[in-house]
């Protein structure tokens, strides 16, 4: 995974939740269709990501369905 796949899955609205006091996990898609989720913190100058890896099984299968129900109310 590169940092331009980190800047990818941000540019493209990914589902954001907050974890813990200051940490959030972004959860989305890059460009090239890799899902990803991320863990990191907001910064002055930015963002800093703690840990980013590949979303797979029921974890992919999880967002997918938050991501349909998302826009129904």
């Amino acid at each position: 995974m590169s940092e331009r796949e980190v800047v990818e899955l941000f540019s493209n609205a990914p589902l954001k939740l907050r974890v813990s006091g200051d940490a959030y996990m972004a959860s989305g898609q890059t460009d090239g269709g890799r899902y990803l989720k991320t863990i990191y913190r907001e910064e002055t100058y930015g963002i800093f990501v703690i840990t980013a890896y590949d979303l797979r099984g029921k974890a992919l299968a999880a967002y997918k369905r938050r991501r349909r129900g998302k826009g129904r109310q």
